[in-house]
């Protein structure tokens, strides 16, 4: 997913995800001059954000 993409699905801007990508956060790869990141990254990072956030929560369920 490209970075504008992944921006607009989390509702951060641009800026905060090259962040979450320089921060090892978001996994990335280049296609030339394009960065995507991996649909699965994504999935780990909000999934960890709902384990921090609501630990007494069933992540299976969310």
């Amino acid at each position: 997913m490209s970075v504008a993409d992944t921006a607009r699905y989390l509702s951060i801007g641009r800026t905060s995800t090259f962040a979450l990508v320089r921060a090892g956060t978001l996994k990335s790869f280049t296609i030339g001059r394009k960065r995507l990141i991996l649909v699965g990254s994504i999935e780990a990072f909000i999934a960890d954000r709902c384990a921090a956030e609501h630990p007494e929560a069933d992540n299976d369920s969310l």
